[in-house]
């Protein structure tokens, strides 16, 4: 399974099969994601099933530091956990790092073209920003056909 993730106060989340298709779409909470990561924990230790997971890596900007102050950083806490689940599944798990800077790309190879040209102000919807970086990874790493290669 990969598991695709989109780290913050909301978790956007997208999972797909080991040929690379669609299974789900969500968001969930920061305080739900430790139950929904130990879901994930006990489905694949029991099945013996491995499970990527890719997450946009967040770092702080100093354009942006002045908003953050007193933030407790949730996107941190959910990376965080994300290592921490990867650590104990162990061979059963990896970690795949995709860049923020590449959602707009990764809107358009995800069927989301009219999105990829929202003004900078725009927010993607959390689950929806998981679902593109997914799709780019899987991709780029030839699990899944580019859109221009689907008919």
């Amino acid at each position: 399974m990969f598991l695709s993730v989109d780290p913050g106060k909301n978790i956007g989340l997208a999972s797909f099969n080991q040929e690379g298709e669609d299974l789900a779409r969500k968001t969930v909470s920061l305080d739900y994601f430790p139950s929904f990561l130990e879901a994930v924990y006990t489905l694949s230790k029991d099945a013996k099933e491995p499970v990527v997971f890719i997450y946009e890596d967040y770092t702080l900007r100093k354009d942006k530091a002045i908003e953050q102050t007193g933030s407790d950083m949730p996107a941190s806490q959910a990376i965080g956990m994300i290592k921490m689940i990867s650590r104990l599944l162990g061979d059963l798990a990896r970690i795949e790092v995709v860049k923020a800077g590449n959602l707009r790309t990764a809107l358009k190879w995800a069927g989301y073209p009219e999105l990829a040209n929202k003004p900078r102000t725009w927010h993607c919807p959390d689950d929806l920003a998981a679902y593109a970086h997914g799709v780019m990874w899987l991709i780029n790493n030839k699990i899944r056909k580019h859109p221009i290669f689907e008919s």
